[in-house]
């Protein structure tokens, strides 16, 4: 349990660095809806994390990891990584 647990903590940081990195491409979808990019990048990093079966139980245990990778994302960015960003030091 404890691989699985930094699995997804490594995940979610992985997450927000391709969702900025991702940012830097001259593509519009990508600048104009980061959220969609997380959402999208999230359920990639679940189901390397997961490794589902295709059941009813580790579809629903992809889906929760998804959700918490990508509110651990977000959470990350707005506090962390929007503040470095915004700082003209």
């Amino acid at each position: 349990m404890e691989l699985f647990t930094q699995a997804t903590a490594l995940s979610a940081g992985a997450v927000l660095l391709l969702t900025e990195l991702l940012k830097l491409i001259p593509i519009t979808f990508t600048s104009k809806y980061p959220a969609w990019v997380n959402g999208i990048l999230s359920v990639i990093a679940a189901v390397l994390v997961v490794a589902p079966t295709f059941t009813f139980v580790s579809v629903a245990q992809t889906a929760g990891t998804a959700l918490l990778i990508a509110v651990i994302a977000a959470i990350s960015y707005n506090q962390f990584t929007s503040k470095l960003k915004g700082s003209s030091v």
